[in-house]
């Protein structure tokens, strides 16, 4: 018995079904015992008892918290934060008025590109998903490419993925957009890669 048990407490007059006295392998090998089990969108319980004169007695209690709903605001929608960790390959338009890219559990950028608003970038994904790695170029509107990161670690959280089937974007600001156009598929690549390109207007 745990600590924090509470003492036996007892039976009610609700009716009560013994699974030992119709299955005889369960009467052998849990004489008594009863299990419950408490699945929540914050942690799963476990508690098992057994009764004995009519009583109730706890004899073990495991408790996991799992944070299902981690992630969902008031209205049962993705976070900002919970959508942008689904996400392998990163790169943002950072608050310091620069770009720059998930490097694993980090966003970093191997050159200063500062953004303006209102100016169209072309980005380019090359992406080894064997490797879990990726590099990010950028070009601004009437602009040079220009690198942002090669051999990027895919975010944490996706470090182990096996294919990249979705894009998205995810907007921090309230006063700003983006505008996605023109996302392709780059196509044929080297075995073991994909080139991924699309261009974010910032506004």
């Amino acid at each position: 018995m745990s600590a924090d048990s509470p003492p036996p407490r007892p039976l009610h007059n609700a009716p009560m079904h013994d699974e030992s006295s119709s299955n005889p392998d369960n009467g052998a090998r849990w004489p008594g015992q009863l299990a419950a089990v408490d699945m929540g969108s914050n942690s799963f319980r476990l508690e098992i008892g057994e009764l004995a004169d009519g009583r109730y007695r706890r004899i073990d209690y495991l408790k996991e918290t799992v944070r299902l709903g981690a992630g969902l605001d008031a209205d049962g929608l993705l976070t900002d934060e919970a959508a942008a960790r689904g996400l392998a390959c990163l790169t943002r338009f950072n608050p310091d008025g620069n770009i720059d890219a998930r490097n694993g559990g980090i966003y970093s950028a191997a050159n200063v590109i500062p953004y303006t608003a209102n100016v169209q970038y072309s980005f380019r994904f090359v992406v080894d998903i064997l490797n879990h790695l990726y590099s990010v170029y950028v070009t601004p509107a009437a602009g040079s490419e220009q690198t942002v990161g090669t051999d990027f670690a895919f975010r944490s959280e996706q470090s182990a993925v096996t294919n990249l089937n979705n894009w998205g974007v995810v907007v921090s600001s309230a006063a700003g957009t983006n505008t996605v156009c023109n996302f392709t598929d780059g196509g044929a690549a080297p075995q073991g890669t994909r080139q991924s390109f699309y261009r974010v207007r910032r506004l």
